[in-house]
């Protein structure tokens, strides 16, 4: 979650970052399955961007972290630096849906985030639990 809000910070400069791609903060895929963003890591040298993704892909939720010297397309956040958050012997992933609202005010914009999952263990699929986290996006737009 507190990841997610860093999503758009570029430091001091006056337009927040965005993937190459992407006209919003956080990329989200049509299939609602994918979310993705950048931005400045400077809370330690030397500063970098971070260009990172969340994505369901066959009962696997995977981040994608890529820390370069420069903004991503979507397409690249999403499949170097990848990692399953769970054991995927252990745990699966049944559901993975991102829904994002728009909000406005005065010509600016930023947008609220829910993350809805669902996992089950794997050798006993009854065993399961579902959530649901809301984000209201830091940087506005």
């Amino acid at each position: 979650k507190q990841d997610i809000q860093r999503a758009g910070y570029a430091g001091d400069s006056r337009s927040p970052l965005r993937l190459q791609d992407s006209d919003d903060l956080v990329y989200i895929s049509a299939d609602a399955k994918t979310l993705a963003y950048a931005y400045l890591d400077d809370r330690q040298p030397p500063e970098q961007i971070r260009n990172v993704s969340l994505s369901w892909v066959s009962g696997e939720l995977k981040v994608c972290d890529r820390p370069s010297s420069m903004v991503t397309k979507t397409v690249s956040a999403a499949t170097s630096g990848c990692s399953a958050i769970f054991e995927p012997q252990q745990i699966m992933v049944t559901k993975f849906h991102v829904q994002q609202v728009s909000l406005a005010s005065s010509g600016v914009s930023s947008a609220y985030l829910t993350i809805s999952m669902a996992a089950a263990l794997v050798g006993d699929p009854s065993v399961s639990h579902a959530l649901a986290i809301n984000i209201k996006q830091r940087n506005w737009q």
